[in-house]
């Protein structure tokens, strides 16, 4: 009889983990085969009422879904110059099977350019400031005729509460993120990289305003108020599982391109950089293996034969 009591408080235990691991099992389905996105690679990271989705093509450039019990939110699309990427992202979203919108982190083109190749998107979202840039981009409406909603704070977006920031003259004029605390998930757009290399062509060290100077003590903030993260998702190679490793590293890269512009940094033969092309090609001297061409786009010509290049002298 003792030993019947005992069989029966096992099963009875085992029923809330039980019930637990079926309503998982209703949120997600088996998350679709790598070999779909045949322009990259997925990795896939699934909580209890959240899914992670990390698709990241040849190049790097990243789009991520997040997916709950209600629906995917595409968190940025790559670069529309790989067509393929978004169309394997839109076959992703297409076998997830659920109602679908889109996250603009911030105005550049390899952040929405394949937009127009995801089909039923729902609502396309950016934060008030980004989402201010976007509709009035001509090149953003060149992709998609649909308008941008503004979110600001936070917002309940398919049963996840999002938690909204904007920082100015960073990366860009004007660079968001957002937060998942339930999900203890961050997404930072081009704030961060992962071992590929920061886009710095904006900076302007001319003039009275230091983007450098702005990312690098953002990177510190955010290092410290989302230290206890668990994955924080990027624009360019992937996401991390350690934020305040990631944002080190990045700040370690972004102060010492910042060195070399104002010359507190020499080259190697001692002098200091007084050009754009010299300040590149020590960036890729000295962090040889990132990836991706960020820094190659301060260059003259990148943008066009009549392209002067980066501001920085």
């Amino acid at each position: 009889m003792q030993m019947l009591k005992v069989i029966l408080m096992v099963i009875a235990l085992a029923i809330p983990t039980l019930g637990h691991a079926a309503q998982k099992w209703q949120l997600f389905s088996p998350p679709p085969n790598q070999a779909t996105l045949n322009s990259g690679e997925v990795k896939v990271i699934t909580g209890d009422h959240y899914r992670f989705h990390v698709l990241k093509d040849k190049g790097g450039y990243t789009a991520t879904i997040i997916e709950s019990a209600l629906g995917s939110m595409l968190v940025d699309t790559g670069t529309g110059k790989n067509p393929q990427f978004g169309e394997d992202i839109n076959t992703y979203l297409t076998l997830i099977g659920k109602p679908v919108s889109a996250i603009v982190t911030h105005e550049h083109s390899d952040h929405y350019g394949n937009l127009d190749k995801i089909d039923n998107i729902e609502v396309i979202y950016a934060e008030a400031y980004v989402a201010a840039d976007l509709n009035q981009s001509g090149e953003f409406h060149a992709i998609t005729k649909m308008p941008v909603t503004a979110l600001k704070g936070k917002a309940s977006l398919y049963g996840l509460i999002y938690d909204f920031h904007t920082i100015d003259n960073a990366e860009t004029d004007h660079n968001s993120y957002f937060a998942i605390e339930s999900a203890k998930g961050l997404f930072v757009g081009d704030l961060l990289y992962v071992d590929a290399y920061n886009y710095i062509r904006e900076y302007t060290p001319l003039d009275d305003t230091d983007e450098l100077t702005n990312w690098i003590e953002t990177l510190q903030e955010l290092k410290l108020k989302y230290s206890e993260y668990d994955y924080v998702f990027v624009g360019h190679n992937g996401y991390s599982d350690n934020i305040q490793a990631l944002a080190d590293q990045n700040i370690h890269y972004l102060a010492i391109a910042q060195a070399l512009i104002k010359g507190k940094q020499p080259l190697p033969n001692g002098k200091k950089a007084t050009n754009v092309t010299e300040v590149v090609a020590e960036m890729f001297r000295l962090f040889p293996n990132y990836k991706g061409k960020g820094l190659g786009f301060a260059l003259p010509g990148s943008f066009g034969v009549q392209d002067p290049g980066a501001k920085w002298f």
